[in-house]
């Protein structure tokens, strides 16, 4: 009898040990569940948006954030990648890994798809960058943002009123023999840049110099210097009395700045499309030089200053 008792003791105790194992499995599988339900109803979808990490690209994506996140019910995430190009952003998008980039015409055709610079046709390169995205890639293109990211040869208001105000760098060709030119060291020793860049425009200028962006625009300023190039989006260009010249032989490709989207992304977020379509013709090479300078030299939240920008412009 002792050893049934003891039997009947220890059937006992396993038995509760086995109810109160099943229930904290199914205890752990409902809040798993309901947890899981609960992610799933709350939980917005993620749009990542990549920049290469310069002022000037940082300043669009946090544009196309702030309009995604005002006017839709997505989130985005601003993605920084430090030294990339357009090929490794493209590939990202292919994989899936961001969904929104901003580039620019030329360095779409030449880095991304690899054309030859003899088979780009620059008035018609926009369009024919977003057709070949479009067909082979899967990426739609934004019509531009309204500005061309490239290098420019400024010259002050003043000097360029004193010679009869020039306007193309054909017509600073002709006169180039009385100039002094300055830019930075980079530009000033690669042969495809200046050297090239005289040969090209038949440009024999009196002096050329290597100067950096503050000392040559104040060179430039102070009429020490008839030209300086520089970044067409230098914040000098919203600060100073300056002039952009054209180049109107096209020795830079033109870089019309555009929005690129994965198609995937837009199928299955139409909303995407509608919201981005506000960054068409939003910013030209001044305003874009401005914002640069207000928020990288004075400052200014990146977010702060560009929601406030796009509630002036009743955009949000």
């Amino acid at each position: 009898m002792g050893k049934r008792r003891i039997f009947r003791k220890i059937l006992a105790v396993c038995l509760c040990l086995a109810a109160l194992f099943v229930t904290a499995c199914g205890d752990k599988d409902t809040n798993e569940n309901s947890g899981g339900e609960q992610a799933k109803t709350t939980s917005k979808a993620q749009i990542k948006i990549a920049t290469k990490n310069t002022p000037e690209q940082n300043v669009l994506a946090h544009l196309a954030k702030n309009l995604i996140e005002q006017k839709t019910e997505l989130n985005a995430e601003v993605v920084y990648y430090d030294d990339s190009t357009s090929a490794s952003l493209l590939e990202r998008m292919e994989n899936n890994d961001i969904q929104i980039f901003f580039d620019y015409s030329g360095s779409l055709a030449v880095n991304a798809l690899e054309m030859e610079r003899e088979d780009i046709n620059p008035p018609t390169l926009l369009q024919d960058v977003q057709n070949t995205l479009n067909k082979k890639h899967g990426v739609s293109v934004s019509e531009e943002i309204g500005y061309s990211s490239t290098t420019a040869l400024y010259m002050s208001i003043a000097r360029r009123t004193e010679l009869n105000s020039p306007s193309t760098l054909s017509e600073i060709a002709k006169m180039s023999p009385d100039l002094t030119i300055a830019m930075n060291e980079g530009f000033y020793t690669r042969i495809d840049c200046f050297e090239a860049l005289c040969k090209q425009y038949g440009m024999e200028f009196k002096e050329a110099k290597a100067m950096d962006e503050e000392r040559g625009f104040r060179a430039l300023m102070e009429g020490d210097i008839d030209l300086y190039i520089a970044d067409s989006v230098s914040p000098y260009l919203s600060l100073l009395d300056v002039k952009q010249l054209v180049d109107d032989q096209y020795f830079f490709l033109p870089q019309t700045t555009c929005c690129l989207v994965s198609q995937k992304a837009l199928d299955k977020y139409p909303e995407l499309e509608p919201a981005l379509k506000n960054m068409e013709g939003l910013i030209n090479t001044s305003r874009m030089s401005l914002m640069i300078r207000r928020i990288y030299w004075e400052g200014n939240d990146v977010d702060e200053y560009l929601y406030t920008y796009l509630r002036a412009n009743n955009l949000i």
